[in-house]
């Protein structure tokens, strides 16, 4: 190594501790970025949570009503405007926005853990697959 020149560990560790240079700007003001449907998610109904879910689809509202957000404070938020989606291991995956700061948040319910819900989970995502969704207006 020539003297004079501080390693580029030596960069990114005083960037770590709060030391800034022009050019790293953009370290520090990253945005948020919209989560897009996966290739392995099927989009759901609510009728469809309903059906999985049994009857615990009557606690939902409280996942729902606290959902993890990294830029609000407290962490603890609502989500709305909200889209399901069964993912590949038959859990319900809610991706809306924060109804404080409109940051996309997701909420993971987990149903896949039960053979039951599971294998109901199951059967919905491959009528989905097989018949398409049907929306209603």
């Amino acid at each position: 190594m020539r003297q004079g020149r501080a390693p580029k560990t030596a960069a990114v560790i005083n960037l770590a501790v709060g030391s800034k240079r022009p050019n790293d700007t953009t370290l520090w003001t990253m945005k948020r970025i919209e989560r897009k449907k996966r290739l392995d998610e099927i989009e759901v109904d609510i009728e469809d949570v309903e059906i999985i879910m049994g009857d615990e689809f009557s606690k939902l509202h409280l996942c729902l009503e606290t959902t993890f957000c990294g830029e609000c404070r407290p962490h603890n938020t609502t989500i709305e405007n909200y889209k399901i989606y069964l993912d590949k291991l038959d859990d319900l995956v809610f991706v809306g926005k924060c109804i404080k700061c409109k940051g996309t948040v997701v909420r993971v319910v987990e149903t896949g853990e039960t053979k039951d819900k599971a294998e109901i989970a199951r059967h919905i995502k491959m009528i989905k697959k097989e018949y398409g969704t049907t929306k209603k207006i």
